[in-house]
């Protein structure tokens, strides 16, 4: 009979036991809970043309950030004689409520805008305009001082000379983009190479067919680096700026066609497309 009242005992005292724990990791648990909801906080959200950059406390962070971006690049490219630097993108703003890890500073985003450039994926570019430059110019942060709507990667480095449109009577069909001899020409979108050699005026010149009737055209190249019915991928590098053809200096004349007409590379993809 001792023996059953020892058993039942120890019995009350592990259920006692069970309970006392269970009771401590609940408490713990509603604790832990607890702490991730206070730190929730409040900030907005950063987009460039509809695109997320990131998470802010503020637009006064926001616009740090970009001014830490063109400050950088503005020292790679040592552009001098400048007269002003616009962002070409709409940069807009929403409110919102996240975790306090989730909020970048001015520098962390800063670094994750030129991450992205890096990596082609541009979302924040400037136009520079040069004390003596009766046009402007625009610079990216690849360095690049012509730069396309985000849909178009940007073909090579230089200053636009020429802008698309009719020039003392004659139309010209693209985009001029002064640049040293031996500059890389890049590919600005996926395609096939539908030609690739001499033809009159163009010099050297490479076409590439991007499907559903759009076609770009890389002229008056001193190099080629691709073959006609060669698949390439954007960013490829295709040839070098030369000044072969119709040319007075070494420069890259850019076209963009769609159903065989011609459209201002400047405005394609934007909401003033033609």
């Amino acid at each position: 009979m001792t023996s059953f009242k020892s058993i039942g005992k120890e019995i009350f005292v592990v259920c006692i036991t069970i309970i006392f724990i269970t009771v401590m990791i609940m408490s713990n648990s509603n604790k832990v809970y607890t702490k991730i909801e206070t730190n929730k906080v409040s900030g907005v959200v950063m987009k460039s043309d509809g695109v997320n950059i990131g998470v802010v406390p503020s637009e006064e962070i926001g616009n740090k950030a970009i001014e830490i971006v063109k400050e950088r690049y503005l020292a790679k490219t040592k552009v001098k004689g400048i007269k002003t630097v616009v962002v070409n993108n709409k940069i807009t703003y929403e409110k919102t409520t996240c975790n306090e890890s989730d909020v970048y500073s001015a520098e962390t985003l800063s670094n994750k805008i030129i991450e992205n450039n890096n990596n082609k994926n541009n979302v924040i570019s400037f136009t520079i305009v040069k004390e003596s430059e009766a046009m402007p110019v625009v610079s990216s942060p690849k360095e690049k001082l012509v730069t396309l709507n985000s849909s178009l990667h940007t073909p090579t480095v230089g200053w636009l000379t020429s802008y698309f449109g009719v020039r003392d009577g004659i139309m010209h069909k693209g985009i001029d983009v002064a640049a040293n001899l031996g500059t890389p020409i890049e590919a600005a979108l996926d395609g096939r190479v539908s030609f690739s050699g001499i033809q009159n005026g163009y010099g050297k010149v490479v076409k590439i067919d991007h499907g559903n009737g759009m076609e770009t055209i890389y002229a008056h190249c001193n190099k080629l680096y691709v073959n006609t019915g060669e698949t390439i991928k954007k960013g490829t590098h295709i040839a070098d700026v030369g000044s072969t053809g119709d040319s007075t200096g070494p420069h890259l004349h850019f076209e963009v066609k769609v159903n065989g007409n011609p459209v201002d590379p400047l405005k394609y993809g934007s909401k003033n497309q033609y």
